[in-house]
């Protein structure tokens, strides 16, 4: 019997400061969606997510968009490690839900985080 993937991503009020950042280091395709978040934003998303201060994490215009982009940075990361693989469902709470579309193809990663962005 084949096996079927589901993925579920987590909602606000899942940040915590560090999150992404060993992930990042050890896997190349995850650090680069940081890379890029960073870039579309304008600013130092990564920088907010891995040092923090919590204060500054915990505002949903951060916690927000760095829940997407290490959502999806966890998938490349796993991607990476097991190999592509196909996903029979995802869903998210809350913002994960949008993380989820990202995941399923709705939209691509630069055009979810803009819709987070400006959720």
């Amino acid at each position: 019997m084949a096996k079927k993937i589901a993925l579920l991503f987590a909602g606000q009020g899942a940040q915590t400061v560090g999150m992404g950042r060993v992930l990042a280091a050890h896997h190349p395709a995850a650090g680069e969606l940081f890379e890029q978040a960073d870039q579309i934003l304008g600013r130092s998303l990564s920088g907010i997510a891995w040092n923090g201060p919590l204060e500054e994490l915990t505002k949903t215009s951060n916690c927000q968009p760095a829940l997407y982009v290490h959502g999806l940075a966890c998938l490349a990361a796993l991607r990476n490690a097991a190999g592509d693989f196909s996903i029979e469902a995802a869903a998210g709470l809350s913002l994960g839900e949008w993380t989820a579309h990202a995941a399923a193809g709705t939209f691509d990663f630069a055009t979810g985080l803009r819709l987070v962005e400006t959720r």
